[in-house]
C-alpha cells in the first residue's frame, strides 16, 4: 500500500457571484518563506524566447478561434512559456476544437468579443483571509482567467492546470446551454438527476463529482463538465462512481449521461467532444509507475507538463532537504531525491510520497 502524504491544513473552495465565477484555494496558514526568483530559460534570447511564445498563442488562436492575452515578466520576457500554452491546448483539445469554437462564435455574438483566455501574474496568491484565486470566469467580458504565479510568487498553487480550466469552460458552456433552454428548464432538469440529494453539505461521489460540485447547482454544472472531460487518463478517474453495483446509472452517471446528450443536441458538430466525454466512462482507476499503482486527485497533470512557478515552493515546505527534482509527466509530479538519498515523488499541491525499492 502507498502512503501519501497531504497537507491536510490545506483545502479548496470555488465561490460564484452573480456571473463570475471565482476558483479559490483556502490556506489555513501563512509561511513567511524566502522570496526566490525563477526566470524565463534564458539559454534562449529574450527576442527568441518571446518569438516561440507568441507563434504558439497564435497557433492556438487560429485553431480554436479565440483569444489569449498575457503579461510581460520585468526582465522583458513573456510572462508564460510555451509550455503553459501546451497545457491550455491539451485542456482545448480535451474539450474539442469544435465545440470551443462554437462558444467562441456564441460569446462573439453576445458581447462583442471572442472567448479570451488571459493569464494574469499574481506576486503572491495569499489575499483576503488567505484565499488564492487561481482561474475566474466572467460572462459578460468573454473571458477566463487563469492566475499563474509571479516570477517572485511563493504559491504552491496554480491556475494552469486541466481541472481548473475546463471548469471554466464549463460555465461558459453552461452559459450557452441557458441560452439555448432557457435558465429554469436546464435547472430544473439538471437538478432532477440529483435523487433528492441537497446543495450545501460534502460530496457522495456518486451523486456530486466533487465538494466543490456539491457547494451549489451552477458548480455542480461546470465541475461534472470538467472531470467528464479531464479525468480519461488512468490514475485521474470518475469511472467507478457512475455506476451501481448492479450496473445501472449512479446520480453522478446519470448527470454525465445528460451532459453527453446536451453536447449532442446543442453542439452537433462537436462529434470529438461526444467521443472524449464516453472516454470517462472506461478510464482505469489506477497508474503504474516504479512498480506501484497510483489514483487519486494527486494525478490530475499526468501528461502535462509541470504548473510553473510552484515547485520551489513546495519542496520548501517538505520535510526533507533535497538534492535533485525531475518533472516526470508520466506520473504528473517531480521526482525528487533526497540529500540521504531517498526518492520520492511530488506532486503539484504538496501532496508527496516515498519510492521505496
Amino acid at each position: 500500500m502507498i502512503q501519501i502524504y497531504r497537507r491536510k491544513d490545506v483545502f479548496s473552495i470555488r465561490k460564484v457571484t452573480g456571473k463570475i465565477s471565482v476558483f479559490l484555494i483556502i490556506i489555513m496558514f501563512v509561511t513567511a518563506f524566502p522570496l526566490q526568483v525563477f526566470a524565463a530559460d534564458t539559454s534562449q534570447s529574450i527576442t527568441q524566447y518571446n518569438a516561440d511564445v507568441l507563434a504558439k498563442k497564435q497557433a492556438l488562436e487560429k485553431k480554436y478561434g479565440i483569444r489569449i492575452t498575457y503579461p510581460q515578466n520585468e526582465n522583458s520576457y513573456a510572462g508564460i512559456g510555451t509550455a503553459t500554452l501546451a497545457t491550455l491546448d491539451t485542456c482545448l483539445e480535451y474539450v474539442s476544437p469544435e465545440l470551443i469554437k462554437q462558444l467562441s462564435e456564441y460569446y462573439s455574438q453576445k458581447n462583442g468579443v471572442r472567448l479570451t483566455v488571459t493569464y494574469t501574474h499574481t506576486a503572491n496568491f495569499e489575499t483576503v483571509e488567505n484565499a488564492r484565486p487561481v482561474a475566474a470566469f466572467t460572462d459578460a467580458l468573454s473571458l477566463i482567467e487563469v492566475l499563474v504565479p509571479r516570477a517572485t510568487s511563493n504559491s504552491m498553487s496554480s491556475g494552469n492546470g486541466p481541472t481548473a480550466i475546463v471548469h471554466e469552460l464549463g460555465h461558459a458552456y453552461h452559459e450557452f446551454l441557458i441560452s439555448n433552454m432557457g435558465a429554469a428548464a436546464l435547472r430544473r432538469q439538471w437538478t432532477a438527476l440529483n435523487g433528492g440529494a441537497a446543495y450545501g453539505g460534502r460530496a457522495d461521489r456518486t451523486v456530486f463529482v466533487s465538494d466543490y460540485a456539491a457547494s451549489s447547482y451552477d458548480e455542480d454544472f461546470a465541475d461534472t463538465f470538467a472531470h467528464a472531460f479531464v479525468c480519461n487518463r488512468a490514475g485521474y478517474s470518475i469511472a467507478k462512481y457512475l455506476k451501481t453495483a448492479s450496473g445501472g446509472a449512479t446520480a453522478l452517471g446519470s448527470k454525465v449521461a445528460y451532459l453527453e446528450k446536451l453536447v449532442a443536441q446543442y453542439s452537433p458538430g462537436a462529434k470529438t467532444a461526444q467521443t472524449n466525454l464516453r472516454k470517462c466512462y472506461t478510464t482505469p482507476d489506477s497508474i503504474t509507475y516504479r512498480g506501484l499503482k497510483f489514483s487519486g486527485s494527486s494525478m490530475e497533470y499526468v501528461g502535462f507538463n509541470a504548473p510553473y512557478g510552484v515547485i520551489n515552493a513546495i519542496v520548501r515546505q517538505l520535510p526533507f532537504e533535497t538534492k535533485s527534482k525531475v518533472w516526470d509527466k508520466s506520473i504528473g509530479g517531480w521526482l525528487v531525491v533526497s540529500k540521504s538519498g531517498k526518492e520520492y515523488i511530488v506532486f503539484p499541491g504538496g501532496n508527496y510520497t516515498e519510492i521505496k525499492q
